[in-house]
């Protein structure tokens, strides 16, 4: 049986409960006081040898009144009510919510975790149980002083029990792997038209995730090949898009970077590593692991073909995408490193889908099969640019070295975005419409768009080589006036007003 000293303890733990549970306007601290007051003045004379050493932080201080109302009020719900208390609840309760004292309330708490008085319970978000010692000594049944123990150990534990639930409770919820189909059909949401491109994305998707679910079984077995892509394409036809929404619908972090905008290791500015660095932050804000999968997207990668752009730089650039084309061991910059300073970190590329991108303007003529001054449209009938011959001819005439050619598992020509194309990206909620609706409705105005007036649109952006980004700027010359002037509240585009808008701008 409990000592008269423990069954006062339980008693107080009751009345701090009862007195926490009731409105603010209507609490008594006095009454808490008070009954706190003789309770110490019990427990100071109490001669049981195992107490009173369990309520004090050294031998030679006084009792701790917060230690005594956190202890008491853990035990009456643990031993009494038979349930576990927050952390932040205890805090409160034992210190009638004031703010200062909360304060001090959870440093007590950590104490008596460090000392094993309390410790937190497992498989809980921050509750507290009484320690083994401490609940037998209150219910009458220990006969030894409770263990001073270090408490690192039992949170390091809580914190692996913790991560194996969440990590069961993801398996358990986890969804069955998307199709290449399913994948496919999400993309359509996205991007118009580009069969091809939809395709070779959503096979490369797939096996990415089959390669991560591989991975994390953690057997001995042979993994799926790691996917890359190339893809050539008119500025403005989509590329970009494409792979945001891919990384969109696979849940996976998303880095892109301008090769443009990179040199090779040795010259001045960034190198291509700086992408596994942005690649890294957007899985800290997914809050994933980039090494379980990831995309990254090389863009303008004929920017640094030696064909067109001769520089000593280059191949540099080249060779350096080539370690992220075969997924080995990668060296990046951390937070604001450049790779002129500190130490960086490294990164298994080896789960990363990459898809680089280009216009490769230079050979328009040779995918065409005919001489054209722009674009990159092609009849049905040209099949000479397919399957392998596309290969030789980016290592050829293309400029990239046939090592990286030869990495990538798909190379997808774009296709030419028609005027019909054009006005469904113009007519999209996603596209330029969707942002002046928004910016519109802000003003509690309206917009709407006539089927002819999208169709002259497209064509506009076709003639002017825009093709993706015309709708948008289509829209700014169209609508400039009544966004200037704040009238009409409804507004209709019409095929007289883009006619007016964008004909003056060709003339």
């Amino acid at each position: 049986m409990p000592s008269a000293a423990a069954t006062a303890i339980l008693e107080f733990g009751k009345l701090i409960h009862t007195e926490a549970s009731r409105p603010v306007a209507e609490h008594d601290p006095k009454r808490i006081l008070t009954a706190e007051r003789r309770l110490i003045e019990q427990l100071s004379v109490d001669d049981n040898p195992l107490l009173k050493p369990a309520l004090l932080f050294h031998v030679s201080r006084p009792i701790e009144p917060l230690v005594v109302r956190v202890l008491a009020l853990v035990a009456y719900l643990q031993l009494c009510t038979n349930f576990r208390v927050a952390i932040t609840d205890v805090a409160i309760a034992a210190t009638e919510d004031d703010t200062a004292r909360i304060i001090t309330a959870r440093q007590v708490i950590t104490s008596l975790l460090y000392t094993k008085r309390l410790q937190l319970a497992v498989n809980t978000d921050d509750q507290l149980e009484l320690g083994q010692a401490m609940s037998s000594l209150l219910a009458g049944g220990s006969t030894k002083l409770p263990v001073i123990v270090n408490a690192c150990e039992l949170h390091r534990q809580w914190r692996r029990n913790e991560a194996e639930a969440a990590k069961r409770k993801l398996q358990e919820s986890k969804p069955e792997l998307p199709t290449a189909r399913a994948i496919y059909e999400s993309l359509s949401r996205f991007v118009i038209g580009q069969h091809d491109l939809k395709m070779a994305l959503a096979v490369a998707g797939r096996q990415t995730l089959l390669r991560r679910a591989v991975r994390q079984r953690k057997q001995p077995q042979v993994l799926p090949p790691k996917p890359n892509v190339c893809v050539i394409g008119a500025s403005g036809s989509g590329k970009s898009l494409a792979c945001q929404a891919l990384s969109q619908i696979l849940h996976l972090p998303h880095a892109s970077v301008d090769c443009s905008q990179v040199t090779a290791s040795g010259y001045v500015g960034d190198d291509l590593s700086g992408c596994l660095s942005l690649l890294a932050q957007s899985a800290e804000a997914m809050r994933v692991n980039p090494e379980e999968g990831g995309l990254v997207h090389l863009d303008e990668i004929d920017k640094v073909s030696s064909a067109a752009y001769s520089s000593p730089t280059t191949i540099g650039v080249q060779f350096e995408a080539l370690r992220l084309l075969d997924g080995a061991q990668v060296s990046h910059p951390v937070g604001n490193m450049t790779k002129w300073g500190g130490f960086g970190a490294t990164m298994d590329t080896s789960n990363l889908l990459v898809v680089c991108s280009g216009a490769f303007s230079w050979l328009a003529d040779d995918l065409n099969g005919r001489k054209r001054e722009l674009g990159f449209a092609h009849s049905v009938n040209d099949n000479a640019t397919h399957g392998g011959n596309l290969r030789e001819l980016l290592s050829t005439r293309g400029g990239l070295i046939p090592e990286v050619v030869n990495r990538f598992s798909a190379i997808v020509r774009m296709e030419p975005l028609t005027p019909e194309d054009i006005a469904a990206i113009l007519m999209s909620d996603r596209g330029a419409l969707g942002e002046y609706r928004a910016l519109l409705q802000a003003e509690g105005r309206t917009i709407a768009v006539e089927p002819e007036a999208a169709l002259l649109v497209g064509q506009w952006s076709i003639a002017t080589g825009q093709m993706g980004r015309g709708p948008k700027a289509a829209l700014e010359l169209s609508l400039r006036e009544a966004l200037f002037e704040g009238q009409p509240k409804d507004i209709v585009v019409t095929i007289d007003l883009v006619r007016q808008k964008l004909g003056a701008v060709g003339d």
